[in-house]
């Protein structure tokens, strides 16, 4: 249902959880999924998708400079999230502008059936 509705309105969707003993804005906000129609989003690209796509291109070129073993103008870089390793080894990106606790898990097209989204959340 969920994909249908983000494929009919051609929009955003997004899934909110929250960690035990967290506490949001608004009552019965703790698991919630998010629906925003493609009228209502007010930038040509999303700063959210900017920042991931940002993100998946520094980790390309990372790891492609990893495989090179070129010492040569090796720079080093600081995870800036305490959990970066470990959430790459989930499958899971954590947004460096994001200084809390957060992880982003990107949905292929594939992944937009009942059992893909039951597997992802």
């Amino acid at each position: 249902m969920f994909s249908n509705v983000i494929n009919e309105i051609k929009g955003l969707g997004w899934v909110q959880i929250l960690p035990e003993g967290q506490k949001s804005s608004q009552p019965m906000q703790f698991n919630m999924m998010h629906i925003l129609p493609s009228s209502k989003i007010p930038f040509f690209k999303v700063p959210l998708d900017m920042m991931i796509s940002n993100k998946t291109t520094f980790l390309k070129k990372q790891d492609k400079r990893n495989k090179s073993n070129s010492a040569i103008n090796q720079k080093a870089h600081y995870d800036v999230q305490p959990r970066e390793k470990e959430s790459q080894e989930a499958g899971l990106l954590l947004i460096d502008e994001f200084l809390f606790p957060h992880a982003v898990y990107h949905l292929q097209p594939g992944d937009m059936n009942p059992e893909g989204l039951k597997y992802a959340y």
